[in-house]
C-alpha cells in the first residue's frame, strides 16, 4: 500500500452526508436535499397511476362480490 492511509469510517460518513466542501452558503446545502426529486418522481408517478387505477376497481368488485358496500378510509 506505500504507505498510504485510508480514511476511517466517521471521516467516509461526514464526507458522505456533507458533499460540498468550503461551502459557507446554507442554501447549497438545502439544494442538495432535493437532488434525487426527479428521479424519484419519474419512477413513483407511473407506479402509482397503475397501482391505483387496478387497485382500487379491484377492492370495488371484490367488496361488492362479497356483498359489502366500499367505504372511504377502509
Amino acid at each position: 500500500m506505500n504507505g498510504l492511509k485510508l480514511p476511517g469510517v466517521w471521516k467516509t460518513l461526514v464526507d458522505a452526508v456533507n458533499p460540498v466542501k468550503g461551502s459557507s452558503s446554507n442554501g447549497q446545502n438545502y439544494r442538495m436535499l432535493w437532488t434525487g426529486l426527479g428521479a424519484q418522481l419519474a419512477r413513483d408517478v407511473p407506479f402509482s397511476a397503475i397501482c391505483w387505477s387496478i387497485l382500487e376497481p379491484t377492492r370495488r368488485s371484490i367488496l361488492s362480490f362479497m356483498g359489502e358496500e366500499p367505504r372511504a378510509g377502509v
